[in-house]
């Protein structure tokens, strides 16, 4: 909590006017910052002179909801976040991995012994999404291999979803169910993304950006022809793993469960 200035605090210099350019995009404020989780004084600044979308307030309704931190009126918060963001692209998390190969070489006068090091570096980016709609249907029967899965949402660019590379999206509830289903067969048109495969199940996937706001990307993914069997428990989680480093994750808890099932919607 920070007081009296709240979260962040936007002020001229003593020289009356906007301040424009302001960009504060993925950040988590925890819904106690008083007066504000952003305030901006300055004395002409617009919506449109900055941004502080998508990012999380502390409730899932929005700024000025009970559990959120509000912002004053020239603030531009649209659209937000409907979970805490789990990272930032400007905060990458690198891991590096070195393998070492020893490979010998022996003859009747001499003995040789050649070690070769080889380092690769992998950059994982890791950025948010939003579920919004999970279903998870049991097969009929044990080994008719009829379930399903079914996921939709929305997450924000960039960093940017394109295909190619291939991708793989993994789905978990909060027991034992874990299915992981790599998309390679794909076609993309205007920045749509529409995949479908039949290896091991029925997989079929559709990104496409909003016409309104094209940086926001909505999805739907199913998983068919699953043998998947109960118990299920919430929450669902997807991870969406992209462009060879991109890792988003988001989680659905609000759930009601039947005999056929689970069913997820975001409130």
């Amino acid at each position: 909590m920070v007081t009296p200035f709240g979260g962040i605090r936007i002020d001229d210099d003593g020289t009356p006017g906007a301040t424009t350019g302001s960009m504060i995009h993925n950040n988590n404020f925890d819904g106690s910052n008083t007066p504000n989780g952003i305030k901006d004084v300055t004395s002409t600044s617009t919506p449109t002179d900055g941004e502080a979308e998508n990012n999380w307030w502390g409730c899932a309704a929005g700024p000025g909801n009970v559990g959120c931190d509000s912002v004053t009126a020239n603030v531009d918060f649209m659209p937000f976040l409907f979970s805490e963001a789990s990272g930032t692209p400007c905060s990458p998390t690198t891991t590096t991995t070195s393998t070492t190969t020893t490979t010998s070489t022996t003859t009747t006068t001499t003995s040789t012994t050649t070690t070769t090091t080889t380092s690769t570096t992998t950059t994982t980016v890791i950025a948010s999404l939003n579920l919004t709609r999970a279903r998870i249907h049991r097969e009929k029967s044990p080994g008719s291999g009829n379930g399903s899965i079914v996921v939709k949402g929305f997450f924000f660019t960039p960093p940017a979803f394109t295909f190619p590379p291939p991708f793989s999206v993994r789905i978990q509830d909060g027991l034992v169910l874990d299915k992981t289903h790599t998309f390679a067969s794909c076609t993309s048109v205007s920045g749509r993304v529409r995949c479908s495969d039949t290896v091991g199940g029925l997989f079929r996937a559709n990104f496409s950006p909003l016409a309104s706001s094209p940086s926001t990307i909505r999805f739907r993914v199913s998983f068919l022809r699953q043998a998947i069997d109960p118990p299920f428990s919430p929450p669902v989680t997807m991870t969406l793993v992209h462009n060879g480093g991109v890792v988003r994750s988001g989680t659905i808890t609000q759930c009601d469960v039947n005999s056929g099932g689970l069913t997820c919607r975001q409130p």
